[in-house]
């Protein structure tokens, strides 16, 4: 995170554009989102900078854990300005443009991270004007990747998970380049060659119910004991 804050601070001083330098400004406060969200979603309240600390800043370090509202409310101040100036490709980049963060990039986890947001709020039944903002970002924005006409789902569902590469996946839009001896995994050999029963219940659970409801609060959730009684959230 100092990393992130220390990249949005002295950015200021590189000679460029307004344009190029507000990209830039939109590339580090979108991962300073991310991971405010990730920590959000592991801890709930959380100690929020957006300054770069030293190490004799003991009070700052030392601060207490900021209302989770607050950082919420930074991560989607962070998301709004990234998706509104971080460009929607980037000609000086070269290769798989799914290796690069874009604006639809952006708005497609601005999506993902306010709809995990908005539902805790609402059904946790913490702050229902809150949760209807947040679930309201994460509409536009989803809406705003849907208009770029760019992405549609895969015929081949199973090759989401098991291609070698995902560069020619039209419904993929940012994916990590595995290279031999460099940066690799065992799942492909897990998914293609290892003897195995399905996904896992865990893997099954992260799915909507048919009534666009999660097993938690879908009347029409049976229990998963047998597929007749999960039909319906599968």
């Amino acid at each position: 995170m100092r990393n992130i804050n220390l990249w949005i601070d002295r950015i200021k001083r590189v000679p460029m554009s307004e344009e190029a330098m507000n990209h830039w400004l939109g590339i580090a406060r979108f991962f300073r989102a991310m991971e405010y969200a990730d920590m959000v979603r592991t801890f709930g309240d959380v100690p929020f900078y957006n300054t770069p600390l030293e190490e004799s800043d003991l009070q700052a370090l030392y601060k207490p854990r900021d209302p989770r509202t607050q950082v919420v409310d930074s991560i989607l101040s962070d998301l709004k300005f990234a998706s509104a100036n971080v460009r929607v490709s980037d000609a000086s980049i070269t290769g798989d443009a799914g290796l690069v963060i874009n604006r639809a990039v952006v708005n497609a986890f601005m999506s993902r991270i306010m709809l995990h947001e908005g539902t805790w709020y609402k059904y946790h039944n913490l702050d229902q004007a809150k949760s209807t903002e947040y679930l309201t970002a994460a509409k536009t924005a989803a809406d705003a990747v849907i208009a770029t006409n760019t992405y549609s789902l895969d015929a081949d569902y199973r090759s989401v998970f098991s291609s070698m590469s995902l560069a020619a996946s039209k419904e993929v839009l940012l994916f990590r380049k595995y290279e031999t001896n460099q940066i690799t995994h065992s799942l492909m050999s897990y998914n293609n060659k290892e003897p195995q029963t399905g996904a896992s219940k865990n893997a099954v659970e992260s799915y909507l119910c048919d009534d666009g409801l999660p097993i938690g609060v879908s009347p029409k959730y049976a229990g998963d004991k047998t597929v007749d009684q999960y039909i319906h959230c599968a």
